[in-house]
């Protein structure tokens, strides 16, 4: 998603994004609680993977900038976990 965001969506230069969940927002907003949350997401489970964590360590990292966010609750946890084991075997790739 980020590769895409970067490399795709960001150049198209459109206003107006209708996303899958949610209201019509900006690119603005999106830069901020999809791309920047998932940069951040990432940027944390790899200082988790890189001084030997494990999973209930990367369900520690504090996520609470993002807590306004209408799946929080829902998916925060969640998204740590995928993001863990996505992460966790990128090196052998």
């Amino acid at each position: 998603w980020i590769d895409t965001w970067n490399n795709k969506f960001e150049k198209l230069g459109a206003e107006i994004v209708i996303p899958g969940h949610g209201t019509p927002t900006n690119m603005n907003e999106v830069r901020k609680y999809t791309h920047d949350y998932l940069v951040y997401l990432r940027q944390e489970v790899a200082k988790v993977l890189e001084n030997d964590g494990g999973l209930q360590d990367a369900y520690k990292i504090d996520m609470s900038a993002y807590q306004h966010l209408d799946t929080f609750t829902d998916l925060s946890q969640r998204n740590i976990g995928r993001v863990y084991r996505a992460m966790e075997f990128e090196d052998f790739e």
